[in-house]
């Protein structure tokens, strides 16, 4: 299962986002079976000048419900960029 968590924020406002965002990825891998982890972006800024961000995650279809509960609790102690929108996906 896919966990595509996306945002978007000014990144002078929030200069160590990369930083809080990595450690966090850390953390999840450290606690989750994690298959692999990612952290992209758009390559443009919108008209606001904002960058979207998204975190990628692949976990186990069983730890799904918690993996998704502790990776809220987390961005929110990280005082990462709000609102965040998850989608999830699974294999055809």
């Amino acid at each position: 299962m896919k966990f595509y968590v996306y945002y978007k924020f000014v990144v002078s406002q929030k200069p160590t986002a990369r930083a809080d965002v990595k450690k966090m990825q850390e953390q999840l891998a450290a606690e989750f079976d994690l298959r692999n982890f990612e952290l992209m972006k758009r390559p443009e800024k919108d008209v606001e000048g904002r960058e979207t961000w998204m975190e990628v995650y692949a976990c186990a279809d069983d730890s799904c419900d918690a993996f998704a509960k502790r990776l809220q609790h987390l961005s929110l102690l990280a005082d990462l960029p709000q609102p965040r929108r998850t989608e999830i996906f699974v294999e055809v």
